[in-house]
C-alpha cells in the first residue's frame, strides 16, 4: 500500500475497505487438507482390497489415482 500511495497524486487517498485475504487463505488450507485426506483414503482403500503394496498393480493404482485427479 505505501508504494501505491507514493505513485498516486496527493488528492487521492487509498483506504482498505475489506480484507478478504484471511478467508481466502483459510479456504486454500481447507482444500489442501481435503486433497491430502483424499489421497490417504485412496491409499487405505487400495491397501484394504489388495492387502499388499508390494504388488505391481497396487503401485500403479497408487500413482494413477492422484495423477488422474490432477489432470481432470
Amino acid at each position: 500500500m505505501p508504494q501505491l500511495e507514493a505513485t498516486l497524486p496527493q488528492a487521492v487517498h487509498v483506504q482498505v475497505v475489506t480484507d478478504r485475504t484471511t478467508s481466502i487463505r483459510a479456504s486454500v488450507r481447507d482444500v489442501e487438507f481435503e486433497l491430502l485426506l483424499a489421497i490417504a483414503l485412496v491409499v487405505m482403500v487400495i491397501f484394504l482390497f489388495l492387502r499388499s503394496l508390494a504388488q505391481p498393480s497396487s503401485r500403479v493404482s497408487l500413482f494413477r489415482c492422484p495423477s488422474s485427479a490432477r489432470s481432470g
